[in-house]
């Protein structure tokens, strides 16, 4: 099983003479739960995989019958990723069933010690800390994707708050920057580019995003129609 989304209950995993096996998308006990795909690039792992358990009743708590890891690429999105671990969670399970048919598949036991959770997406999740390390808030853009993906409002003095998707960006620590508070835009020389301050003296340079109503475009677009001008930020709503 893979994906399902409930807990099964002890007597339906009784049903199966050779009980039921759980295809889960993380190196457990690391990242249980229903999203470890976009927690795990959320949290920058550079490593993941695919752990094949026996189902139990307690969430992807269950023994360990085969596990196999691979590298998270750099720009890698929780959609792409994703679609590579399916590969390998496949290739994976036939093993063990062809294990578990012959007699000779063997569980290992789950560190307790060593678990982390890996909780469902909602859409308040997508929204960006700009008070963490710009890498950290590229992480979040690519584990926000296909969904929720991450977000934004863009304030200006005067002018009603516009909701941004941000869709690709790249993170900077330049040698020297004006010490401006997290989400504040700094104004550059070239003005086709859009640099959002982050935590720790970092910046985050936008390159796609999608204001709310529109179709997704390159930052130097969106710039044409609106300037970047001192005391522009980027933030939550409120």
């Amino acid at each position: 099983m893979s994906a399902y989304g409930q807990i099964l209950s002890k007597d339906v995993l009784a049903v199966p003479p050779q009980g039921g096996i759980n295809v889960h998308a993380s190196l457990l006990p690391k990242y249980r739960g229903a999203a470890p795909v976009a927690w795990a690039i959320y949290h920058g792992e550079t490593r993941t995989g695919v752990t094949i358990i026996r189902m139990s009743v307690s969430l992807d708590a269950g023994d360990m019958l085969a596990q196999e890891a691979l590298d998270i690429g750099l720009e890698e999105t929780a959609g792409e990723l994703e679609s590579r671990l399916a590969v390998l969670g496949s290739r994976l399970a036939m093993q063990v069933i062809d294990q578990i048919a012959a007699g000779t598949a063997q569980g290992i036991k789950q560190d307790k010690t060593q678990v982390t959770k890996a909780p469902k997406l909602t859409k308040e999740n997508g929204l960006i800390d700009w008070s963490r390390h710009a890498r950290d808030v590229c992480n979040h853009l690519r584990a926000m994707q296909p969904w929720p993906t991450a977000y934004t409002y863009w304030h200006r003095e005067g002018v009603e708050p516009v909701r941004l998707i941000i869709h690709k960006a790249v993170a900077s620590e330049p040698a020297s920057a004006p010490a401006l508070p997290p989400g504040q835009i700094v104004v550059q020389p070239d003005p086709a580019r859009l640099f959002v301050a982050a935590g720790g003296g970092s910046q985050v340079e936008v390159l796609e995003l999608q204001p709310a109503g529109k179709r997704r475009m390159m930052a130097v677009e969106f710039l044409r129609g609106r300037k970047a001008q001192a005391g522009d930020r980027l933030g939550p709503m409120a």
